[in-house]
């Protein structure tokens, strides 16, 4: 039998309550500033009502807090490993034991090979004598498990009033610090969320993005349940964190009268632009915040080709107002246009342009490397004939359309008349007489044929009319612009007797092409039809008027008045 066996079990006793303490110890100090560490964290989420990601740093800094707290005050006890001979050490200091417990234990168990067996038995012997009286235990104190305890206990106290009065709060702390999307209980609660028609859950459940038009009014209802709320404001961020302004919500007019704690509230942004951030603020409760992305409306240009007449080509006229963006055109009768629809910020469809009461879809083209839109051929644009009104609507790709169509005419450009000039030496002649009429007349773009109309009022009341042909002019290689050239009208054929008029009106008419050319008329030259007797008493009057116009300007000369 070990001689030593007693005191090996006494030691044993001694590892075992010291080891209670250290554990005991490093658990509490772990648990208090668990404890203690949390209920900073409820705090301070409680009064910020702090957003997801502040919540996962919130939970990092717990769990960085707790390792400190362990490191410093919990490991040091759990990583300290006390052996018997630790234990036989701490006896021998505490009881001031000359002999030698740790030797006798060595020698007794057979591991220290080496010295004289007889000096072994020795020392065995002595201690195995002495340690009869030894109180192994005595010394040993279980503080400070006691205070560290009191500690935990006190601060699980602490703990406990704050959330017993408040065990909703608690929970929901717990959910949150877990990184769940519970809120804490308000008054007020904001039961259900709208955006133009569309639900979103109040809290941080489900998609969280909305996505509306640009341009677009942006409608946000809301209902509310429990403490009736004073006012409910939407509050908006652009994404760059600036405020963007806020909206107060309107109560409907029914939950004004009866108040059952259920409240509809709702408010329009006209016009949103730009991407955003809101919540919504209804008494002291509040959502959680809600993206709205802007879907941009197609932005169109409309570019445009002018192809003049053949009848203008090369006469070197001022060049159209055709810019691009350009809506409304004045053009040359017979002008080609050309329409090509392109979008400066995204794909379009579709493109369908209306011109007066008929539709015209657009075919896909690319110009300059951009995919564009263009009017095909066999529409009233191939040839303009009159004044044109037209509308352009497209379609995006995604489905979206301008809030209007572009809408604008075309309008003719006035091809001035031929401009012609006739004059006749004497406006009285005989009825077989062959007056000399005298022509001028000019075209912007060139002159076909010169013809006279003569029209004969007879001095019994008849009249009749008849066409003469002038002159005939080539249009190749290039129509004439101008002409000045005397004609003799012969009178015989039409008979004319003492007494007749005779009206002739020059008509020019220009070169336009394929068109129908145009007609210009000079004013009428008006001839009076007479015998010799008359040409005589005609040929006098002239002299008579000459002499009158004669001596006024003699007068005028001398300053000889009137009255003298």
């Amino acid at each position: 039998m070990n001689p030593v066996a007693g005191l090996r079990a006494e030691l044993f006793r001694l590892l075992r309550r010291r080891a209670v303490v250290r554990w005991g110890c490093a658990l509490a100090s772990g648990l208090t500033g668990a404890v203690l560490l949390l209920g900073a964290a409820y705090l301070l989420d409680w009064s910020l009502r702090l957003p997801w990601l502040a919540r996962v740093g919130l939970l990092a800094a717990w769990l960085a807090g707790l390792w400190s707290v362990v490191r410093k005050w919990s490991w040091p006890l759990i990583a300290m490993e006390e052996t018997i001979t630790d234990a036989a050490l701490w006896v021998e200091n505490r009881h001031r034991v000359d002999s030698d417990l740790v030797a006798a234990l060595q020698f007794a168990g057979g591991s220290c090979g080496g010295g004289s067996p007889r000096l072994s038995a020795a020392v065995v012997e002595s201690v195995a004598e002495y340690a009869k009286g030894l109180d192994v235990l005595e010394g040993f104190r279980w503080a400070p498990l006691p205070r560290r305890v009191l500690n935990l206990l006190g601060v699980v106290l602490l703990a406990a009033l704050v959330v017993l009065p408040a065990p909703a709060y608690a929970l929901v702390f717990w959910q949150r610090f877990l990184l769940g999307d519970a809120r804490y209980p308000t008054e007020t609660q904001i039961t259900a969320l709208e955006i133009n028609g569309q639900t979103i859950s109040p809290l941080g459940r489900g998609d969280r993005a909305v996505t509306v038009v640009a341009g677009q009014p942006l409608r946000i209802a809301i209902q509310t349940a429990g403490k009736s709320a004073a006012r409910a404001d939407v509050v908006l961020r652009r994404s760059t964190g600036h405020a963007a302004g806020d909206l107060t919500l309107t109560r409907s007019e029914a939950q004004r009268t009866t108040d059952d704690g259920h409240q509809s509230w709702q408010g329009e942004l006209t016009q949103l632009t730009e991407a955003v951030q809101f919540i919504v603020r209804a008494g002291d409760a509040e959502t959680d915040p809600v993206e709205i992305s802007v879907r941009p409306l197609p932005v169109v240009v409309l570019e445009w080709t002018v192809a003049p007449p053949s009848y203008a080509q090369g006469r070197n006229l001022p060049p159209a107002d055709v810019g691009a963006g350009t809506r409304n055109l004045t053009l040359l009768a017979g002008s080609r246009v050309g329409l090509t629809a392109r979008s400066e910020n995204k794909d379009l469809k579709l493109a369908t342009c209306r011109i007066d009461d008929a539709e015209f879809p657009l075919t896909p083209c690319v110009v300059d490397g951009k995919r564009c839109w263009s009017l095909p051929a066999g529409t009233p644009f191939d040839s303009l004939q009159a004044t044109l009104r037209y509308s352009l609507q497209v379609e995006d790709a995604d489905g979206l359309q301008m809030p209007a169509p572009l809408t604008g005419q075309i309008r003719l450009k006035a091809d001035r008349l031929p401009r012609v000039a006739a004059a006749v030496l004497s406006k009285v002649v005989l009825p077989s007489g062959k007056p000399r009429v005298s022509c001028g007349a000019t075209d912007d773009f060139g002159l076909t044929s010169l013809k006279a109309a003569i029209d004969v009022k007879r001095e019994d009341g008849t009249t009749g009319r008849h066409e003469l042909s002038l002159k005939t002019l080539p249009t190749t290689p290039a129509p004439q612009l101008t002409l000045r050239e005397d004609f003799p009208i012969d009178l015989t054929p039409y008979a004319l007797q003492k007494g007749d008029e005779v009206r002739i009106t020059i008509a020019a008419r220009d070169w336009r092409g394929d068109l129908e050319p145009q007609v210009g008329l000079s004013e009428p030259l008006v001839l009076m039809i007479t015998d010799r007797n008359g040409i005589l008493a005609s040929l006098i009057e002239a002299d008579q008027q000459s002499a009158r116009q004669l001596d006024a300007i003699i007068r005028r000369e001398l300053g000889i008045g009137g009255d003298q």
